[in-house]
C-alpha cells in the first residue's frame, strides 16, 4: 500500500485481509483476557479462603483461652504471678489475634473488591469487542450499499443510515474505554492486601507463643 497527496491507496483485498488478521488477533486477545481472569479469580478465592480460616482461628483461640481462664480463675485468683501472667502474656495475645481477624477481614473484603474489578475490566473488553465488530459490519455496510431503506414508516438514505449507526456504536466504545479502572488505585490496594496479610500471620503466631508461655506458667503454679 502507498500514500499518494495524503490520501491512502492500495490493493482493497490486502487490506481487507490485514483487517481481518487484526480483528482474529484482537478476538484472540479477549480469550485469552477472560482465561487469564478465571485464573486470577480462582487465585483470590485460595487467598480469601486462606485468610478466612485464619480469621476463624485467630477468634477460636480466644475463645478456647478465655474457657480456659474462667476453669482456672478458682486456683490461680489468689496468686499474684496469675495476675502477672494474665497482664504480660495473656491480654497481648488476645489484643494480637484481634489485630490478625482484622488484618485478614481488609483482606478478605479486598480480594472481593479484586475480584468484581476483574470481572467489570473483562466485561468492558468483551463489549468494546463486539460493539468494535458491530460498528465494522455497520460501516461495510454504509460502503456496500445504495439507494434508500425504510425504517419505521420512515425513508432514508442507506449509506447515511448506517454510517450513523456506526457513529453511534464507535461513541459507545469510547465511553466504555473512558471507565477502565484506575491503575494507581489498584496498585495501592493490592500494596495494602500484601502487608496485612503477611501481618496478620506473625501477630498469629506471636499471639499464639505468648499463649504457650502463659499456659507454662500456669501449668507450674497450680
Amino acid at each position: 500500500m502507498s500514500t499518494n497527496d495524503g490520501g491512502l491507496s492500495g490493493d482493497p483485498a490486502v487490506a481487507a485481509k490485514l483487517f481481518d488478521e487484526f480483528f482474529e488477533k484482537y478476538r484472540h486477545w479477549t480469550e485469552q483476557f477472560s482465561h487469564i481472569t478465571d485464573k486470577s479469580i480462582e487465585l483470590n478465592k485460595q487467598v480469601f479462603s486462606f485468610h478466612e480460616r485464619l480469621l476463624l482461628l485467630s477468634l477460636g483461640t480466644i475463645g478456647i483461652s478465655v474457657s480456659a481462664l474462667l476453669a482456672l480463675v478458682p486456683k490461680l485468683s489468689a496468686s499474684p504471678v496469675a495476675k502477672q501472667v494474665f497482664t504480660h502474656y495473656v491480654a497481648p495475645s488476645w489484643v494480637l489475634l484481634l489485630l490478625s481477624a482484622m488484618m485478614c477481614r481488609n483482606v478478605m473484603a479486598a480480594t472481593i473488591e479484586a475480584n468484581r474489578r476483574m470481572l467489570e475490566d473483562l466485561t468492558r473488553k468483551i463489549w468494546s469487542y463486539n460493539l468494535n465488530q458491530v460498528q465494522r459490519t455497520l460501516s461495510h455496510m454504509s460502503k456496500a450499499f445504495t439507494g434508500a431503506v425504510t425504517v419505521d414508516s420512515v425513508t432514508k438514505d442507506a449509506p447515511t443510515m448506517f454510517g450513523e449507526k456506526a457513529s453511534e456504536v464507535r461513541g459507545f466504545v469510547q465511553q466504555i474505554q473512558q471507565e477502565q479502572p484506575n491503575a494507581k488505585t489498584l496498585s495501592v490496594e493490592t500494596t495494602a492486601s500484601k502487608w496485612q496479610s503477611r501481618l496478620s500471620v506473625v501477630l498469629m503466631q506471636v499471639a499464639l507463643v505468648l499463649l504457650c508461655i502463659a499456659a507454662i506458667k500456669f501449668f507450674l503454679r497450680a
